[in-house]
């Protein structure tokens, strides 16, 4: 891919996933309470998509293949993977959702929410030049070395997974003292 088109995916698909994020981040909580659904039972759900998405990477699945077919089919005929499948759901997919629905939702003051709103900005930057440099760093580490990063961070979102079910099944014990 030539250095010019893969800058412009790069910026397209940061750029979507900041806004994405974003809008979540700003109403996500209100969505959540519009369908009735609890940010403990949010967080519960949150951990089981993060932690079968750990565990593609642990076992090295193609992470792209679990795109919808029409999606995949609309990114070969544009070749423009930027927005589909790269932004969503890759990067702003149903864990980065529901961690930025969450994040907010613990967040009590302005300066709070701002840090969050801040991270957002500031992962999505981060992803903005991993994805520009991201052919430098897969020709340095090599398919093995790419092979065991993938696996390694897969094993640290199961780790977030299981700390999102430790947190929502301890909001939910006072929920469950009053029912007896």
């Amino acid at each position: 891919v030539a250095r010019k088109h893969r800058n412009r995916i790069a910026r397209k698909a940061s750029t979507t996933c900041a806004l994405v994020l974003m809008i979540f981040a700003v109403s996500g909580e209100w969505i959540m309470r519009l369908m009735g659904i609890s940010i403990p039972a949010l967080r519960i759900a949150g951990a089981a998509l993060i932690f079968f998405l750990a565990l593609d990477m642990i076992r090295g699945a193609n992470i792209r293949s679990k795109t919808l077919p029409e999606e995949q089919k609309e990114a070969a005929e544009k070749n423009d993977i930027s927005i589909i499948p790269l932004a969503v759901p890759l990067l702003a997919g149903p864990g980065a959702i529901t961690t930025v629905i969450i994040l907010m939702s613990r967040a009590q003051t302005v300066p709070q929410m701002g840090v969050v709103i801040g991270a957002i900005g500031a992962v999505t930057l981060a992803t903005y030049f991993i994805l520009v440099g991201s052919h430098y760093f897969l020709r340095w580490m090599g398919p093995s070395g790419v092979r065991v990063m993938n696996r390694l961070m897969g094993l640290m979102l199961a780790a977030i997974a299981a700390q999102f079910v430790i947190n929502g099944i301890k909001d939910l014990l006072p929920e469950f003292s009053r029912l007896t």
